[in-house]
C-alpha cells in the first residue's frame, strides 16, 4: 500500500544590504575651468595602477575622486592657505586640505597620482612672474626670462602698482619706513626684493621698462621710454577717383573725389577712441577693462605708398572753403604746414567720414583713378602709428593694405638696396657704409649682395652697383 507523505517546506526571506564601491577615478578641477564640476578633466588609469593627466593650466586647483571628494594638500605658502607645488617640492599627499597652486602663466604639466600622492612634472626650477594692478588687476602673470648668467629679465609696458612672485608663490615688494608703496624712479631704479615689502610703483603714464632680477635685487631701466603703439588694423582703401563739373552759376570748373584710408588704432572694441600699447593686456571683468593706455594727444600716424615712400601731407590737401551765415567764404586749413605725421585726434572736419580715425583726401593727387595721371600707388598703401613723449618717439610696424583684386608683387630692381624703386647714389653710399662698418647688410633683406653667389659686401659689389647706375649692366 502506497502512502502519500506531504513535506512542508518553510522558506524564510533574508534582507541583505550590499555596498558596491566604484572603481577608483580622479578628476582635475580649478581656476582653469572656473571650478566647473561639469568640465572636470579625467586622469587616465595606467597599467601600473597610477593615474596620469597632461594639461595646460596654472593657478589654483584640486583633485576630485570617484566619490566626489575634493582633495588638496597641506598648506605650505607664506599665508598658510595654499599648497604650492614647485620644482623642489613637486609632490603632496592628497588629503582634505588646501587648494594646490602652480604659480605663473599657463604651461603644460604632467600630473601623476600614485598611492595617494600627487606629483607634478614640468615645473620650472627657478622663475619669476610679474603681477600688476593697472594692466591686469593682479591677474594674468607675465613670466621673466632666465638668462645664462642666472639673472631674469622682462621688457614690457608697465604703469602703477606691481609685485614680483617666484615659483614658490612668494610675493616680493620693497621695504619702506612707513609701509607705503615703494617708488622706482630714474634716481632710484633698484630695490632689494622682500617678502614683507610693499607694492612696487611706477609713477605717471605707461612706459616701456626693462626689469632685471639678479642676486635678489630688481633694477628697472627705460624711464621715460614710450611704449610701442599697437599695430594698426588696415581695413580698407576706398578710391572715389576725381570728378569735375561746371558750376552752373559761375561756369567755374570744380572737382571732387579723392580717396580715404580706413584703419583702426584703438582698442579691440574701439572704446572711446583709446589707442593702446603693443603689449596691451585686455581683460573684461565686472564691466572693467584693463590695458596699457596711450595718451591720444601724443599719438600720430604716417602713411606709406609703394617702396615704403613716406607721404608728405600738404596744407592745400586739407584746405576747405566754407561759408558763414551771410554767404561769405571762409577758408579752413586743417594742416597749417607740410608734415609727414597726422595727429590721432585729427578727424579732418569735412575731410572725415568716420569717427575712428579714417581720413579722406579731398584732392585728386591721392587717387588711382584720374585719367592721364599717375596713380597714387600701384601696389600697396600702409600706415604706421607713432607715440611721442618728451621728444622721444616709438613707432609701430608699417601695416600694409593691398586693395586690389590681384595682389601684384612690388618688383625689386637689382641694385635697389634701400628699396625705394630706383638705383641711385644713395644705394652706392649704403654699400660703402656697410664696407666701412657704419651700416649692416642684414637691414636690407639680401639686396646689398649685388654680385651673384656672393654674400659678402665688398668693392666688387660697389663696382657692380656703379655699372648698374651708369647703365653698363642690365638691372
Amino acid at each position: 500500500m502506497k502512502k502519500t507523505i506531504f513535506l512542508l517546506f518553510t522558506f524564510w526571506a533574508f534582507a541583505v544590504s550590499f555596498t558596491v564601491n566604484a572603481d577608483p577615478a580622479y578628476y582635475l578641477i580649478g581656476q582653469f575651468n572656473e571650478w566647473d564640476q561639469n568640465a572636470t578633466v579625467p586622469f587616465v588609469l595606467q597599467d601600473d595602477g597610477s593615474f596620469v593627466l597632461t594639461q595646460t593650466f596654472s593657478g589654483l586647483f584640486k583633485v576630485k575622486n570617484e566619490n566626489g571628494d575634493w582633495l588638496g594638500g597641506q598648506a605650505n605658502n607664506q599665508d598658510g592657505n595654499q599648497c604650492v607645488l614647485t620644482y623642489d617640492n613637486p609632490s603632496a599627499d592628497l588629503i582634505d586640505g588646501a587648494n594646490f597652486f602652480i604659480v605663473g602663466s599657463d604651461a603644460e604639466y604632467t600630473l601623476t597620482i600614485a598611492n595617494g600622492v600627487l606629483t607634478v612634472m614640468g615645473l620650472p626650477e627657478h622663475a619669476y612672474y610679474l603681477y600688476g594692478k593697472q594692466f591686469s588687476n593682479w591677474g594674468e602673470p607675465i613670466a621673466f626670462t632666465e638668462l645664462k648668467d642666472g639673472s631674469f629679465t622682462l621688457t614690457r609696458t608697465i604703469s602703477g602698482l606691481f609685485k614680483v612672485v617666484n615659483e614658490k608663490g612668494n610675493w616680493y615688494g620693497g621695504n619702506t619706513e612707513d609701509g607705503s608703496d615703494y617708488w622706482l624712479t630714474s634716481e632710484n631704479p633698484s630695490v632689494t626684493l622682500s617678502t614683507s615689502g610693499s607694492n612696487l610703483f611706477f609713477n605717471g603714464g605707461a612706459a616701456c621698462y626693462t626689469l632685471t632680477i639678479a642676486d635678489g635685487v630688481l633694477t628697472a631701466t627705460g624711464f621715460g621710454t614710450p611704449p610701442r603703439p599697437h599695430d594698426p588694423k588696415a581695413e580698407d582703401w576706398i578710391d572715389y577717383g576725381w570728378f569735375e563739373y561746371e558750376d552752373p552759376e559761375t561756369g567755374e570748373i570744380k572737382g571732387f573725389g579723392g580717396g580715404y584710408f580706413q584703419f583702426s588704432i584703438v582698442t579691440e572694441n574701439k572704446n572711446h577712441l583709446q589707442p593702446v600699447a603693443d603689449d596691451w593686456t585686455y581683460k573684461k571683468e565686472d564691466n572693467e577693462e584693463y590695458y596699457s593706455l596711450l595718451d591720444p594727444n601724443k599719438v600720430t600716424y604716417s602713411i606709406f605708398t609703394d617702396y615704403d615712400k613716406l607721404l608728405t601731407f600738404m596744407p592745400e590737401d586739407f584746405t576747405t572753403t566754407m561759408y558763414d551765415g551771410d554767404g561769405n567764404p571762409i577758408v579752413v586749413c586743417d594742416i597749417p604746414e607740410p608734415t609727414t605725421e597726422i595727429p590721432f585726434n585729427f578727424l579732418g572736419e569735412s575731410h572725415s567720414f568716420f569717427e575712428y580715425g579714417d581720413i579722406f583726401f579731398e584732392t585728386k593727387k591721392f587717387s588711382n583713378e584720374v585719367e592721364g595721371q599717375e596713380p597714387f600707388f600701384k601696389y600697396r598703401i600702409g600706415i604706421q602709428v607713432h607715440y611721442t613723449v618728451d621728444g622721444v618717439k616709438s613707432s609701430s610696424n608699417i601695416v600694409y593694405l593691398y586693395p586690389f583684386d590681384e595682389y601684384p608683387e612690388i618688383p625689386v630692381l637689382k641694385g635697389d638696396v634701400n628699396f625705394d624703386g630706383k638705383v641711385d647714389v644713395t644705394d652706392v653710399n649704403i654699400l660703402v657704409n656697410i664696407i666701412l662698418g657704419k651700416d649692416s647688410a642684414d637691414k636690407y633683406d639680401g639686396r646689398a649682395y649685388i654680385t651673384e653667389g656672393d654674400t659678402n659686401v665688398d668693392v666688387s659689389d660697389v663696382n657692380e652697383e656703379v655699372n648698374i647706375l651708369l647703365g653698363k649692366t642690365s638691372k
